[in-house]
């Protein structure tokens, strides 16, 4: 009778262990999500979208310039960052001749730079790039990220949006410590397919 109860014992402490366990690994965020892809890390997994951004700007561009628009946007991410960070935009107007470097955190909107611009840009209108950023970067992770990202260690990982032979794509490079490229993909902005290299 003691033995059994031993036995009942031991398996009902390994049980709660192991619910333990389970219960820990999902607190941080560490569980595969469904498909056995896992999640982007912390805090990527908590990063205002593009067009979240996009839509805070859109506010405070209209006071800079009527007719102003995003050229190019991108997202910058250290390995070792707490936070994730903010959008850089660059904007365009084509009544001023200006460009406007622009940091968008949040609510919150710097203006960095504004110079004048040597020639007309070409500006990225909403319905050019449908897929938005986080959908880009899942699609990237569960592709080739999360591989690259804990093989190769890199130290910073940087997303842009722009043109490239009159295509509007979405950019994500890999960097090491010294600043070489570590890895380079392309994918479509109005898809979200990568291109081929």
């Amino acid at each position: 009778m003691k033995g059994k109860l031993l036995f009942l014992g031991l398996g009902l402490l390994g049980t709660a262990l192991l619910i333990a366990l389970a219960l820990s690994w999902l607190q941080q965020g560490n569980v595969p999500s469904s498909g056995g892809e896992a999640g982007l890390p912390q805090p990527l997994n908590q990063l205002q979208t593009a067009r979240q951004a996009y839509a805070v700007l859109q506010q405070w561009s209209s006071t800079w310039a009527e007719d102003a628009g995003p050229v190019t946007l991108s997202y910058s991410f250290q390995r070792d960052a707490q936070e994730a960070g903010g959008w850089s935009f660059q904007l365009y107007s084509p009544s001023r001749r200006r460009l406007a470097n622009v940091l968008v955190t949040g609510s919150e909107v710097w203006m960095l730079r504004e110079q004048a611009s040597l020639y007309p840009q070409e500006i990225l209108a909403p319905e050019d790039w449908p897929v938005d950023s986080d959908t880009i970067l899942t699609t990237w992770w569960n592709e080739w990220g999360r591989t690259l990202w804990q093989r190769s260690h890199p130290q910073s990982m940087t997303l842009h949006l722009g043109r490239r032979a009159g295509l509007v794509t979405w950019q994500v490079s890999l960097l090491g410590k010294d600043g070489q490229i570590l890895d380079f993909r392309e994918l479509q902005a109005a898809t979200g397919d990568f291109l081929t290299p």
